[in-house]
């Protein structure tokens, strides 16, 4: 493997986005080996997502810390392996765990719905 072919998946430059970000409503559930989470979907694209959690559930606690690998299952789209990139009150961030010609794919996915 030539040494310019690997990218880190923890890599995550919100000012050299690949895929164009689109809002989103969608149901999500997130499961991360130990708890499972629910929210939606605040906005994605072919490389990742926004993530808000639904604060009225009683099993609401903390979003995953960084660097976590969570399995994402979004309603009406897919069920995508994730890392997450970034962590805050109310949601978190996640990088999909796709290559290039699956993030393409859902990227075109996402723009046609």
């Amino acid at each position: 493997m030539r040494k310019n072919q690997f990218r880190p998946l923890m890599q995550a430059n919100r000012d050299q986005r690949r895929f164009r970000r689109v809002p989103g409503t969608a149901k999500v559930t997130v499961f991360d080996g130990e708890r499972r989470r629910r929210g939606w979907v605040a906005d994605i694209s072919g490389g990742g997502a926004y993530l808000k959690l639904d604060q009225e559930l009683e099993s609401f606690d903390a979003a995953p810390e960084p660097g976590r690998y969570v399995d994402v299952d979004i309603e009406t789209l897919s069920y995508l392996g994730a890392q997450v990139v970034r962590a805050e009150d109310a949601g978190f961030a996640v990088l999909f765990d796709l290559d290039e010609k699956q993030s393409r794919e859902l990227s075109r996915l996402i723009e046609a719905a």
